[in-house]
Order: C-alpha cells, then sequence, then structure tokens
C-alpha cells in the first residue's frame, strides 16, 4: 500500500493466512482492519478479500 493512502481491509476466508501491518492498518473488528486516518483521508481505498487456501501480505 503506497504511503499516504489510507485503507479499510476486510478479510474472509477460510484456510488462508492474512499478515496485516497493523501499526498501519489496526484490527477494529473481526475480519476488519483500518487506517486510523480512514474517515479523514483524502486518498483512500476499500479492500475485500475473500480466500480460500491463500497467503496474503498486506504492508
Amino acid at each position: 500500500m503506497p504511503r499516504g493512502v489510507a485503507a479499510s481491509i476486510r478479510h474472509q476466508g477460510g484456510l488462508s493466512t492474512l499478515n496485516v501491518d497493523q501499526n498501519r492498518f489496526p484490527l477494529v473488528s473481526d475480519g476488519l482492519y483500518r487506517s486510523t486516518d480512514y474517515d479523514t483521508a483524502t486518498n483512500k481505498v476499500d479492500i475485500s478479500l475473500e480466500t480460500g487456501v491463500t497467503s496474503i501480505q498486506v504492508s
């Protein structure tokens, strides 16, 4: 994720591993990570991940 971009990352999956940089995107509820400045950010993205057997890293 580019610096200066806020994000909301929702993950739903079976046998998957999701590694999220929780300094940038803290866990706010089950399967939902969000930048602390998400609500006020000018540049932001919404990411929804529906996975099976996989490994994903977000940093």
